[in-house]
């Protein structure tokens, strides 16, 4: 099982539970990217496994894990993850849901949308409003780019408008996490 790795004061513990995990077999690993390397985490039934909030907040956008901060309290992903989409459908999101523009959220509300993202380990809680949109549209960016050539060679509609490679290296350079890190 991956220990946890060394923490300071700064840097809070939290515990994450597998709910998928079952007595009496044996631990379950999950990774998680961080700095850009693999840090694997196991897991057994009904325990949680303490590590640091920045490899924590990872999990938290996914249902199969319950994700404590260093207080106790439950950690809840903050985005809502949407099922399908249908245009005769009257409305896909909850009653107490409703869609916004990143500008309209709070700075806390961006953080929670930008660390569980790849490199959003990095981002100081204190990063300005500006500089968290700008991040989360990279990722995005980055996202759509990764996913756009499988998509195009998948159905084969013939467009030239797919990223070149040296796009796809160049879509989220680090002069774009220098007022988040």
């Amino acid at each position: 099982m991956a220990k946890a790795e060394a923490n300071t004061p700064s840097e809070p513990m939290w515990k994450v539970i597998d709910k998928n995990t079952k007595m009496g077999e044996p631990a379950r690993f999950h990774d998680c990217v961080v700095d850009g390397r693999i840090v694997s985490y196991g897991f057994e039934a009904n325990k949680g496994t303490e590590m640091l909030e920045a490899h924590a907040r990872k999990f938290v956008p996914n249902d199969s894990f319950e994700v404590t901060d260093d207080t106790g309290r439950i950690v809840t992903a903050s985005i809502p993850v949407l099922k399908g989409f249908s245009a005769d459908r009257e409305s896909i999101l909850e009653d107490d849901e409703c869609v916004a523009k990143f500008d309209e959220l709070t700075v806390d509300a961006l953080y929670e949308r930008a660390a569980p993202l790849p490199g959003g380990e990095k981002i100081k809680k204190n990063a300005k409003k500006d500089d968290l949109i700008d991040f989360l549209l990279t990722a995005r960016a980055a996202k759509l780019a990764q996913l756009r050539p499988k998509a195009l060679s998948e159905d084969g509609d013939g467009n030239k408008d797919e990223f070149s490679r040296g796009e796809l290296d160049n879509i989220m350079p680090p002069s774009n996490l220098s007022g988040l890190i």
